[in-house]
């Protein structure tokens, strides 16, 4: 025997409910022109916009009931609930033109322009160009004989990126919560407080970075060797740093502070020592040199 109605004064309920919702929208466009039989243009437009929102409620009571499984059995004195709610968007336009004459010089052209929510007003759009060519020094004349030589091509290229994945939602605005409650009028009133230093001038880290390389294939890329060479800089380093109490509230902020430089060399080899109809052996092995030095923090 039982009384379901007993409260264990230890026994406690907690409930959480989150939810997340997302969604993407993508466009794209490709056209293709000819304007000689040795020319070739490739143009690519397109168009995303993504979009995310979590929901998170939270509620807790003591002295529950233990065989009523609802948190409303428990003590109403004791309640205690949260909640959150919050949204990022994202929207891009970008671009790419690729231009290849006598399939032997190659040139590639994209831009993109992206803007985010998460940064402040007046920051939240960046422009990102980037430019490559490629020379295909295997189809030239002067290695028509060179029949041993599968693939032999030079590449370099300069561009910028943009990062965002630092900081989320609502870092640029000064947020509050509930941090206790005080008479007004006779009347119970909840208060509100600062939860953490705004930064309304928060923008992109941007990355600069220049590379070149060379692609070389032999026997009919039964053997290849790949090197390449990067140095970039990143400036605007989105970064959680000190600051002084007064005169903000709390001893962080993030803000667009820091630079970094990496350079850095990548090896890589490749063998087909065994090649049927049926069945292909391929060995692959890369090497990595890299160096990185923050610049100023």
């Amino acid at each position: 025997w039982f009384n379901a109605w007993s409260q264990n004064s230890e026994a406690s309920r907690e409930e959480t409910i989150q939810n997340t919702y997302y969604w993407a929208w993508r466009n794209q466009m490709n056209f293709k022109y000819k304007p000689t039989k040795r020319q070739s243009i490739n143009l690519m437009l397109g168009h995303e916009m993504t979009e995310r929102e979590s929901n998170r409620l939270y509620g807790k009571r003591l002295n529950g009931n233990d065989r009523l499984p609802d948190l409303s059995a428990g003590d109403a004195l004791t309640a205690e609930n949260s909640g959150y709610t919050g949204r990022s968007a994202f929207l891009s336009f970008f671009g790419r033109l690729n231009y290849s004459l006598r399939d032997r010089y190659l040139l590639t052209a994209t831009l993109r322009y992206d803007g985010s929510s998460n940064f402040g007003d007046g920051h939240r759009w960046g422009c990102f160009p980037s430019v490559s060519a490629a020379w295909r020094i295997n189809k030239e004349k002067f290695l028509k004989d060179a029949d041993w030589i599968s693939n032999l091509k030079l590449r370099a290229g300069y561009g910028l990126s943009g990062n965002q994945d630092a900081i989320d939602s609502y870092n640029s605005l000064q947020l509050v919560k509930p941090n206790g409650v005080v008479s007004v009028g006779g009347s119970p009133t909840v208060t509100m407080g600062v939860i953490r230093n705004a930064n309304p001038d928060l923008k992109w880290e941007v990355k600069r970075t220049v590379n070149a390389g060379i692609d070389v294939g032999f026997f009919r890329n039964r053997l290849l060797m790949t090197v390449d060479y990067y140095h970039s800089k990143t400036s605007d380093m989105l970064y959680l740093y000190d600051v002084s109490v007064p005169p903000f509230a709390y001893n962080k902020l993030l803000a667009n502070l820091g630079s970094m430089r990496n350079s850095g060399v990548e090896l890589g080899f490749g063998v087909t020592p065994l090649q049927t109809k049926d069945m292909e052996l391929s060995i692959n092995v890369n090497v990595t040199f890299q160096q990185n030095k923050l610049l100023s923090l």
